[in-house]
């Protein structure tokens, strides 16, 4: 019931020719039909929710590029799609393609040495580990920086590498019909950032949107747009953009959880994956043994599931974002 008084303000509510600023035409709105899966959305959500640092987790399905999930903890903003970060080592799937690409043999060994110099920065491993002669496999599984940084040094160019960035879908926007960001892979200048770069970090940017379709790359054999909305369809997307050594990386990601740095997640079934540690800040942020804070990663696929988790400030990824994306790929 509402009484007379609440009536009466209401009534003087009303839009009348003294009170209206002015009038705009519009339309009615049209129904749209969304990717978004809603088992899927659920076991992401149960999967991240209890993170104590900001975190976001993407789910696309590999065969399609559709958005099956996004979840951002806690809530207010869209780090999902709209989040700003170096993807650190998860990026190294692209920088291993690139190295595929351009002549680098599956059967080639890769020597992980405690520190390399590609020419006014150390480069060294986590826990400054030194692992000596590897195979391409173990060097990826074991997320080497040192074997990685000599031989794209050593074998390829500042442009090659950016070619193969823009592969995956970099330095072109996500265009899915809400914001996002568009991954930044700027041309290196010198072996020091050519380096840097390789290992995700140096000036790239990306979103867990966007890391979440590099694996999606490798499990389905092409790049593909992410598509959000199918009725209406959207128009003007780029053609899938085939991976010529999808099935080496294959190799390598599961290696990453039979035997690699996700070892010891408890990942059930055939999954695919890479973890990322990536540091950020200047010498400021750094803790009282130099060592900067990081964003916590781990991508990968599991069927026509792909993922990308990022934990904000969380540090190790296998650690920190592996139990999240275990706890996710478990339920599905």
């Amino acid at each position: 019931m509402v009484d007379a008084a609440a009536a009466e303000d209401t009534a003087s509510l009303e839009a009348t020719e003294e009170n209206t600023v002015a009038t705009l035409d519009g339309s009615d709105g049209q129904d749209v039909t969304t990717t978004i899966d809603m088992s899927v959305q659920i076991a992401a959500s149960n999967a991240i929710t209890g993170s104590s640092d900001p975190a976001a987790l993407v789910a696309i399905r590999p065969s399609t590029g559709e958005l099956l999930a996004a979840v951002n903890v806690p809530g207010g903003f869209n780090r999902a799609f709209e989040g700003q970060y170096p993807p650190g080592s998860s990026f190294k799937i692209v920088s291993y393609s690139a190295l595929l690409d351009n002549g680098m043999p599956m059967d080639a060994t890769m020597d992980c040495t405690k520190e390399y110099d590609p020419g006014g920065w150390p480069f060294v491993n986590a826990g400054d580990a030194a692992y000596g002669t590897q195979t391409v496999t173990e060097a990826f599984a074991t997320s080497c920086n040192t074997a990685l940084v000599r031989e794209v040094v050593e074998r390829i160019d500042p442009g090659t590498l950016q070619a193969s960035a823009e592969q995956f879908g970099m330095n072109a926007p996500l265009d899915i019909g809400v914001p996002t960001l568009e991954p930044s892979f700027p041309p290196p200048e010198g072996n020091v950032l050519l380096g840097a770069q390789s290992i995700g970090q140096g000036q790239i940017l990306t979103s867990p949107l966007h890391m979440a379709t590099v694996p999606a790359a490798v499990a389905d054999g092409s790049w593909r747009h992410p598509v959000l909305v199918t009725e209406p369809a959207q128009e003007g997307l780029p053609e899938a953009r085939p991976i010529t050594n999808a099935e080496s990386l294959r190799t390598m990601m599961r290696a990453v959880v039979t035997g690699g740095t996700a070892e010891n997640v408890p990942f059930q079934g055939e999954v695919y994956a890479k973890s990322g540690t990536a540091e950020y800040g200047t010498a400021e942020d750094a803790d009282e043994s130099g060592e900067l804070p990081s964003h916590a990663w781990m991508v990968g696929y599991k069927g026509d599931v792909a993922f990308a988790v990022v934990v904000e400030g969380g540090g190790g990824g296998s650690s920190v974002a592996g139990p999240l994306a275990a706890r996710f790929t478990n339920a599905l």
